[in-house]
């Protein structure tokens, strides 16, 4: 799994496009998963209010390993947060959800994985128009190599995954999800190409409930650049300390709402990380 999410951290670190924020709108959130005894780890948010970082929850999940957290907030105010929890044999794709005071958790593909053993890593996130999430994430189907899929909220359930592309024999890794202009919602990945033998980025488009390839999902802006406007936007909340994995929701009016840490290096409020 380290030589997986080591992979994965090098190759999405190319294709983050530009994303402004703005002082007004919903509040900012970061999640993150913070190093316990044991190995296990445990998942902390916190939301930036009127300039000012929140303290810290702590979200209530099963003793163990968690990684990867993503971020989002919708129009009403629920917060939605989707990461990869390491068991013996199995990588899991669990969700959150905040609203109204309570707390609302499980499995992602509870049920639709064919009693197989789940292998599913770095997921991403974005909030539709119709307030809908949306997630993609990194699956490995036993006996094949790793495919991306998709997957949106629909009647207080997961819908059904989706492939976002056609099947290959290269392994697909380090989604990105991103809403162009606010409505056309875009993919974009990493696998190798078969015919220049090294990882490329691929992508493609929501159209009629089906993903189909595209060329460039948005204009790439140089990574040293990226970075440097992140941080002066929204750094990273000095609370997190040093954290394993997390990620910002940056706010519905970006393109990428949901940015992990893992995939570019935020300073930390009151010093570097």
């Amino acid at each position: 799994m380290r030589i997986f999410l080591f992979s994965a951290i090098l190759a999405a670190i190319f294709l983050l496009p530009a994303c402004s924020s703005s002082a007004e709108g919903p509040p900012v959130y970061a999640v993150w998963a913070k190093p316990q005894p044991d190995q296990r780890t445990t998942l902390h948010y916190a939301a930036k209010h009127g300039g000012k970082w929140d303290e810290p929850k702590e979200l209530a999940v099963e003793q163990g390993r968690h990684f990867t957290p993503v971020i989002a907030a919708d129009r009403k105010g629920a917060v939605w947060i989707v990461w990869t929890e390491q068991k013996e044999e199995e990588n899991i794709l669990r969700y959150a959800v905040l609203r109204g005071g309570k707390t609302e958790a499980g499995r992602v593909l509870k049920g639709k994985n064919g009693g197989k053993k789940e292998q599913s890593y770095a997921p991403a996130i974005v909030i539709d128009q119709q307030d809908a999430p949306w997630i993609a994430w990194s699956g490995v189907t036993e006996g094949k190599m790793a495919d991306i899929y998709t997957s949106s909220w629909l009647g207080g359930g997961w819908t059904e995954p989706l492939r976002a592309h056609e099947p290959n024999q290269t392994p697909d890794i380090t989604p990105i999800l991103g809403l162009r202009e606010g409505k056309d919602l875009w993919l974009s990945w990493f696998g190798i190409s078969p015919e220049q033998g090294m990882y490329v980025r691929y992508a493609a488009e929501l159209r009629g409930g089906k993903w189909t390839a595209a060329g460039e999902p948005s204009p790439a802006e140089d990574v040293a650049a990226f970075v440097a406007q992140r941080s002066r936007v929204e750094p990273f909340p000095k609370q997190a300390g040093q954290w394993l994995t997390g990620a910002f929701f940056a706010g519905l009016d970006c393109e990428i709402q949901s940015v992990s840490e893992q995939f570019a290096s935020f300073q930390q409020e009151g010093g570097s990380k």
